[in-house]
């Protein structure tokens, strides 16, 4: 369990690492190809539109595979497709480039969330924002390594071929998926009926988050370079700083669920999040001095 339990966190972090060394590049990508906001705005909704048909394909190929060999083959995905943004020569092969990326995006995000409810099964309580905590450190590296300015194309390649090798090597120490989830099973699984009131509002809620936490990953970047005028070597931190905060909710998320229930902590989280949008919005208009001078 304990190898399976590390297996599932290095997907979680692999998937956080690669977003934010391929989002924090944003202000890069504008450069290189002379991006308005409106562009840049076309990029994310290709990757959000083609990542919900990746977590079907990754739904498919649990079922007729594995949620691991999805996991696996998803992680390699997502390399690949941050390695081809950072070699794209043009516009609209940096679009395909990003459509690549969000298939692969979409069947982590779906895979690794099988993996780690399979794994909350096996163990009997919850340690779901513990993985996601995994995500928060991966988000965190990624950043600090985007922060030190490695060329756009081979750096990302790095990234390509670390989260490939580490994504294989951890392959078969990934969770076994549950008796009932093979393709002989599904009929009778179609039969249960679906409470759809509380999925579509935890749905909403999703929906909410991703827009949210997308919105901050891309956005954060041109925010601080365009608005704050800070330094190409402070741009990535900023989206560093988020997952540090984020890290610090989900360390103790477990404890949280198991103590006062997770629709709390949902509710909480969202609160705290508003508010932490509506400081952003009405903070006064400054900005950040080069610190290489000093």
């Amino acid at each position: 369990m304990d190898r399976t339990r590390v297996a599932v966190s290095t997907g979680f972090l692999l998937q956080g690492f690669t977003f934010a060394a391929l989002v924090t590049q944003t202000p890069r990508l504008q450069d290189r190809f002379d991006l308005g906001e409106g562009d840049v705005t076309v990029l994310l909704v290709v990757v959000a539109v083609v990542a919900g048909f990746g977590s079907v394909l990754a739904g498919v190929l649990a079922t007729r595979r594995s949620s691991g060999t999805a996991l696996t083959t998803s992680l390699v995905g997502i390399g690949v497709g941050a390695a081809l943004v950072g070699w794209a020569p043009s516009y609209p092969l940096l679009i395909a480039a990003f459509t690549a990326y969000g298939i692969a995006l979409g069947g982590v995000d779906a895979s690794m969330n099988m993996q780690g409810v399979r794994v909350e099964a096996l163990r009997g309580r919850s340690v779901m924002t513990g993985f996601h905590a995994c995500w928060s450190v991966g988000g965190i590296v990624g950043a600090g390594y985007a922060a030190l300015g490695p060329p756009l194309g081979a750096g990302l390649t790095v990234v390509a071929v670390g989260v490939a090798a580490l994504a294989v090597a951890s392959a078969r120490h990934l969770a076994a998926d549950a008796p009932g989830t093979q393709v002989d099973d599904l009929a009778a699984a179609a039969t249960i009926p679906v409470p759809w009131r509380p999925v579509l509002l935890f749905g909403l809620v999703i929906c909410v988050f991703y827009a949210a936490d997308t919105g901050t990953g891309t956005w954060s970047s041109v925010y601080l370079r365009e608005a704050l005028a800070a330094p190409g070597w402070v741009v990535p931190l900023g989206y560093a700083a988020y997952q540090v905060g984020a890290l610090a909710s989900r360390v103790v998320g477990d404890q949280l669920v198991r103590r006062v229930g997770a629709a709390r902590v949902v509710a909480g989280g969202a609160a705290l999040g508003l508010v932490g949008f509506a400081g952003v919005v009405a903070k006064p208009d400054c900005r950040i001095r080069d610190l290489s001078n000093y």
